[in-house]
């Protein structure tokens, strides 16, 4: 039996001492392929769609379980989704661009605001992601928009996040005022 991490150094080693011709070679040939190509996929795709759901389940689980930014990103996006949805709204935007920051901006926002740091999973452990002004307040696409704002965002224990619900809180009263006030929606990036 082949042993698999030889092969990949093998692999790796060739790519390297080529890169070069592989690179122009691909770029030559595929113009002339990519019509085929494009074919081939669509059939595969069509032919072999569960085993490809369930690959592609499989590999999202095990970096959820590895990746705590992954797996926080994959909730809030199922999250904002559900909100639309509701609403009657399609999401049309990725979920960073409605959070209005990135990886390191929402690493820094919960150590600085809550202390926690969000890469450690046992600082998390046993605790929700909350939107502090309910995303039930947004009467339109562009509230909902501006209430997934990442500094709407806190971790409450399952508990806290059970009992405020949906619930008006005068904290939630004035981060409402605060992010529904905002003049724009953040559409930069997708």
């Amino acid at each position: 039996m082949k042993d698999p991490e030889k092969t990949v150094r093998k692999q790796n080693e060739f790519y390297q001492r080529n890169r070069l011709r592989l690179l122009e070679d691909k770029k030559n040939n595929y113009p002339k392929t990519k019509d085929k190509k494009l074919k081939y996929n669509k059939e595969y795709g069509e032919k072999n769609k569960k085993e490809l759901s369930q690959k592609r389940l499989i590999r999202e689980r095990a970096r959820s379980k590895s990746d705590p930014i992954y797996n926080i990103k994959k909730k809030l996006s199922l999250r904002i989704k559900r909100a639309f949805d509701s609403k009657g709204l399609k999401k049309t935007n990725r979920t960073w661009n409605i959070l209005g920051t990135d990886r390191e901006g929402l690493i820094k926002y919960f150590m600085e605001t809550q202390g926690i740091n969000i890469l450690n999973k046992k600082e998390t452990e046993g605790k929700e992601m909350d939107h502090i002004c309910p995303l039930s307040q947004a009467q339109n696409e562009e509230e909902l928009v501006k209430l997934n704002y990442y500094t709407n965002l806190q971790f409450l224990s399952k508990k806290e996040n059970i009992a405020k619900s949906d619930k008006r809180t005068p904290e939630s009263e004035i981060k409402c005022i605060e992010l529904l006030k905002r003049d724009w929606i953040n559409r930069g990036r997708n």
